[in-house]
């Protein structure tokens, strides 16, 4: 009977020692080929102690192979050395609904380093050109893929710009909030574990107990900045966690605060709580079939778990009318079940399509309606009322002429469908077996994708239309194709208008899946392994051969792309720290509706300002290099980025591919002009300066960077156009620290100085960085005396030059820290500050290396909101008084608080008010930084 413990780290060889009872006798008559045979007594002899001495060998061997060198020593991630049999990992040979527990060897977790905060969720887009086939469709699972989290925000970067998200994507809390929500509402509903069914199947609530342990060791080792544990000591519980170590005891999700205990609270609800999946456990029971025993299912979607609850598999797919079960999946499906092995996990992905109605189209007194708007628990718009005693989900699908209720008859109007309210629902499966108990645990993570978002993606809109197409009468029914079939003619001119613009080819393909995972992390898949720094000495630097990324094309009408709303301030105290994350190559420059305002703004200021405002400065012999080089190399790299990224905002021409140039990507052409379309305007890169064309180019200041000889980055070049409180000609050449300095930034030399210097100095070429950090404006309105200026008409908000609070910009004697703090005779006769004249000024600050001179590349995006707008956004007025005084007293100082302090009354009754308009709770501390 073959042994069910984890795998071994050595595969047991071949033994090389053969039982002499197992070789074979021949018979051989030697005078059939003429020989003679003349016996040897001696030679006999000879060979009886030879053979002899075989058999001795080979029974040392076989009894050293047995009794020493069987078991596998191996150390454990304590250090102790644990032994561990070698069992074959695979289903028991057993009969049906028994389970010994398993010796498992759990595997090593690869710990996820990357920024938490800038994780993207995965696009997955489950559907393929042509025909639709009725499979299981299950995939081998690495174990770090087991449970995915998404935190945050910035998956905001996969939509197109402009467009806004569905709660539900934008961030984990908002799937922690529904779900919560939901258990609280419906506690016995999302929720169930079957009672044991006598001499059929057992109870899960065992399995339920192991799957949070099993889910609990997993988080803390692959997303350790997210969760934390505490433990048992060892032995203190009969049971073990993973390698040994003692028993969890707590868990606690870190950006939330919450802890829960693993022994007291339901194991399912805190299993459903710690991420963004829904679980089900499947028992095998005495008839082989495997039963539906427990679940905690808080966002189905189209069906119910108390109406599965307690079914075997095969009778949970009849009474749900899936399509060809019988033909061609009960048989493959209930034999993979029974012969799921332990260590051999499995992912399948499947969608559908969901209309959805505007939240203010739906009933306003429900509050799931507010909790969860595109409905990513339950199809309301399509299923109606999620308790009515009569729901059948086939119900809907299978009487498509009989309009029983409201939903139904909206569908069938004549009206045509709005594509923005069909979401493409997608779900990610996985199953897993659990070595103590058995059972099978069942994971499902659903993922909204708006339609209108999708077609965005080359490809993407003709392959979709293709999938709906392939389906068959029966699947189509099943997916509920009449209740958005209409999208079909919105897919086509979708793709058709990518086949217009070249974006995806004539002939139609699957994406293979290295494109795929290429797309995920966000970089050439050609990288892997190549070193991301060079070995040199300081202010050295040798052209590099760069994989440039693959863009992802933003085809949205420029007039129609709104500002990002950065607000990057916290609940609680602020520590001074460098605040890097990781960036997505797509996020690199951000355009938006605002650009020609802006673009004016530039220009006029570039043109009379001159050197003040764009710079390059010459080299400093035996320290550093001039920034002529590498201003050159950033103007062609911005020219190659914005046609890709923006291509319907900026054209391109380029030089024959016989004559490339340095600057190509992908070997191209060199570009040789770029078109801002929107302004009718085109530059000659070769004939323009390159810091001022990049400049007029975005809506970014830049600054670039180079490392000199004694380690230090010196500001060798800029185009800083809107800096509001300093000034590039007092910065220009200064080292990197220098800058810090004479800026006053507080505790700079304790806390920044030296992980900011490590930084700049290890910087790799595929790693791009972000920042944001923020401060306030006060700015009065432009006397009736200036308002024939050219710059104020231009910039009535200062976002150029802070002039209220900083005076003119030319002024010989200025310093930003003298200007940020009101002299004590201005502070004491001034009036209450008006919030309509405070302004938050954001920035978004990128970093990265270029690849041919091996400058660092810093970019700076200004954003400016007026705090009466701030105030209206739900949480925000709260948060933000919170940071202010959570600043410490020189960082008070550096911003000037003393300025806009009579401000925080104003946002500390906004967020009363908040809190009584039933907007926010009062002890909501949740956010989304940096949005």
């Amino acid at each position: 009977m073959p042994s069910t413990s984890g795998p071994t780290l050595f595969p047991v060889p071949v033994s090389p020692y053969l039982s002499v009872s197992a070789m074979p006798t021949y018979t051989l008559s030697l005078e059939t080929l003429g020989v003679e045979m003349v016996w040897d007594w001696k030679m006999a002899g000879a060979c009886v102690l030879a053979g002899l001495a075989l058999a001795a060998l080979c029974l040392a061997g076989s009894v050293y192979r047995f009794c020493i060198d069987q078991p596998d020593r191996r150390k454990s991630d304590e250090g102790e050395t644990v032994v561990q049999e070698r069992k074959a990992i695979a289903s028991q040979d057993r009969e049906p609904g028994e389970w010994s527990p398993v010796a498992f060897d759990y595997p090593a977790i690869e710990p996820f380093n990357e920024d938490i905060m800038n994780v993207k969720p995965i696009p997955y887009r489950p559907f393929k050109w042509g025909e639709y086939h009725v499979t299981m469709g299950i995939r081998s699972m690495p174990w770090d893929e087991w449970i995915e989290v998404v935190l945050l925000f910035s998956s905001a970067r996969l939509r197109p710009r402009g467009r806004s998200l569905p709660q539900l994507d934008q961030h984990f809390y908002e799937y922690h909030k529904i779900t919560d929500f939901r258990i609280r509402a419906r506690p016995n509903r999302v929720i169930m574990y079957h009672p044991p069914q006598p001499e059929i199947v057992g109870s899960a609530r065992p399995a339920a107990e192991e799957l949070v342990q099993e889910l609990a060791e997993f988080l803390v080792r692959r997303y350790h900045a997210l969760y934390a544990v505490t433990r048992y000591e060892k032995g203190e519980r009969s049971k073990e966690g993973w390698y040994s170590a003692g028993q969890i005891r707590t868990i606690t999700i870190v950006p939330l605060n919450v802890t829960y205990d693993l022994e007291t609270e339901d194991p399912l609800k805190v299993a459903n709580l710690l991420v963004q999946e829904d679980w089900a456990i499947m028992m095998e029971g005495t008839d082989g079939q495997y039963w539906l025993q427990a679940g905690a299912v808080c966002k189905p979607g189209f069906w119910r778990l108390q109406d599965k609850l307690g079914m075997p598999l095969d009778e949970i797919h009849l009474s749900g009318n899936v399509p060809q079960f019988k033909s061609k999946l009960q048989l493959s499906m209930s034999r993979f079940f029974r012969r799921m092995p332990v260590d051999k996990p499995v992912t399948r992905n499947n969608y559908f399509f969901q209309v959805v109605k505007q939240p203010e189209l739906q009933p306003q007194d429900d509050p799931a309606v507010h909790v969860d708007p595109t409905e990513l628990s339950w199809a309301r718009t399509m299923h109606g009322f999620e308790d009515k005693k009569d729901f059948e989900r086939a119900a809907l699908i299978r009487e498509e002429t009989e309009a029983e209720t409201e939903n139904v008859a909206d569908r069938k109007s004549t009206e045509p469908l709005d594509p923005a309210t069909v979401f493409l629902r997608t779900e990610r499966q996985t199953l897993r077996r659990l070595p103590k108990t058995g059972a099978i645990v069942f994971t499902i993570r659903v993922y909204q994708t708006r339609v209108t978002d999708l077609v965005k993606e080359p490809g993407v809109p003709g392959r979709l239309a293709s999938s709906i197409r392939g389906w068959s009468e029966d699947v189509a029914q099943y997916k509920d194709l009449f209740a958005y079939k209409d999208i079909l003619q919105y897919l086509d001119t979708s793709h058709a208008e990518q086949l217009e613009k070249g974006l995806v080819g004539s002939q139609p393909r699957n994406p293979p899946s290295e494109v795929f995972r290429r797309r995920l992390i966000g970089r050439s898949i050609h990288e892997a392994g190549k070193p991301r720094t060079q070995e040199r000495e300081p202010g050295e630097w040798t052209p590099a051969t760069f994989d440039y990324p693959q863009l992802e094309p933003c085809t949205d009408e420029l007039n129609t792309i709104k500002p990002i709303p950065y607000r990057p301030f916290r609940w609680g105290e602020y520590h001074v720290t460098m605040g890097i994350r990781n960036m997505s190559w797509n996020e690199w420059i951000e355009i938006d509706q605002n650009f020609v305002a802006h673009h004016r703004l530039r220009e006029h200021r570039i043109r009379t300002r001159g050197e003040r405002v764009v710079r390059v400065h010459d080299a400093q012999p035996g320290i550093v290099a001039s920034g002529h080089n590498a201003a050159r190399e950033l103007v062609y790299e911005l020219a190659e980025y914005l046609s890709r990224r923006y291509p319907d905002i900026y054209h391109v021409t380029r030089k024959n591919k016989s004559e490339k140039g340095t600057y190509s990507w992908y070997g191209e052409g060199q570009v040789q002009t770029i078109t801002i379309v929107p302004l009718n305007v085109t530059y000659d890169l070769e004939k323009e300066d390159p810091m001022t064309l990049s400049a007029s180019l975005i809506q970014e200041d830049l600054a670039i960077m180079i490392e000199g000889s004694d380690g230090r980055y010196y500001l060798q070049a800029g185009a800083i156009i809107i800096p509001g409180s300093w000034r590039l000609s007092d910065k220009i050449g200064m080292p990197l620290d220098e800058i810090h300095v004479t800026g006053h930034v507080p505790q700079y030399e304790r806390k920044l100085h030296l992980s900011m210097s490590r930084f700049f100095r290890r910087l790799p070429l595929d790693k791009p960085v972000v920042r944001n950090n923020y401060s306030f404006q006060l700015v009065h309105p432009p006397l009736s005396s200036t308002t024939t200026d050219p710059e104020i008409a231009l910039d009535p908000t200062e976002l150029a030059w802070c002039r209220t609070i900083h005076g003119d910009e030319d002024r010989d004697d200025f310093e930003r820290r003298q200007s940020s703090v009101p002299p004590p005779e201005e502070a004491a006769g001034s009036a209450p500050v008006d919030p309509n004249e405070v302004f938050l000024r954001s920035e978004r600050q990128t970093l990265r290396r270029l690849p041919r001179t091996g400058a660092v590349a810093f970019t700076i995006r200004v954003y400016q909101t007026p705090i009466m707008d701030l105030a209206r956004e739900p949480g925000v007025p709260g948060r933000l008084a919170c940071a202010v005084r959570g600043w410490s007293e020189d960082v008070a100082q550096y911003k000037g608080v003393e300025r806009y302090k009579d401000v925080l009354p104003y946002l500390d009754e906004r967020h009363r008010e908040q809190v009584e308009a039933g907007l926010i709770k009062e002890d909501d501390h949740s956010s989304s930084y940096p949005f």
